[in-house]
């Protein structure tokens, strides 16, 4: 497993994070750094000038149709991920029609060239006409321990909410494959 430090202190000039707090979203109550006031991403990741770059990606299936819980396509995602030389896939969760996962950035190549790219390689891996993804993606450049922290404890308790397990600790398609660490 690899090994990704990210350095989140403050810098001279940079505003300090809001503490924690609950943020409305429709009738539901989300941790802070969950919520994000825009209809769509902007995609423009740049780096950040003082940290490793991670950012929270969600994408979904076409349709939302439920594809992507199972052992094969946990397999291939995991596979085509490893292989990446441009951004290296932290903490994931698979869920039947959308995924989330945590990737840094490593290369050179913008992220919306990679989700493309994986993309297209899973499918050519995988062949089956009814696994097809939805155009685009949602993503959202991690701030600060903090955002990075409770959107994972969010993602994480996703098939709990969706009443798939009793406890996330029993849903099989969520894991890690390079270790991000902030420090």
């Amino acid at each position: 497993m690899n090994n990704w430090n990210v350095n989140h202190a403050l810098v001279e000039g940079e505003a300090p994070a809001e503490p924690a707090r609950a943020v409305s979203h429709g009738d539901r109550l989300l941790p802070d750094g969950w919520h994000d006031p825009r209809r769509a991403p902007s995609h423009n990741v740049e780096p950040l000038r003082h940290h490793q770059t991670i950012v929270f990606v969600t994408v979904c299936t076409k349709g939302r149709t439920p594809w992507l819980a199972s052992p094969d396509v946990q397999t291939r995602l995991l596979d085509v991920w490893a292989d990446s030389t441009k951004w290296a896939v932290g903490k994931y969760v698979l869920m039947p029609d959308h995924l989330h996962l945590f990737a840094c950035w490593i290369g050179d190549v913008p992220l919306s060239n990679w989700v493309q790219y994986w993309k297209s390689r899973y499918s050519k891996l995988d062949k089956c006409a009814d696994h097809i993804w939805q155009t685009g993606y949602w993503d959202t450049t991690m701030r600060s321990y903090d955002q990075y922290v409770s959107k994972w404890e969010y993602v994480l308790e996703n098939p709990v909410r969706h009443g798939l397990v009793e406890s996330a600790k029993d849903w099989p398609f969520a894991g890690e494959i390079n270790q991000i660490e902030w420090t």
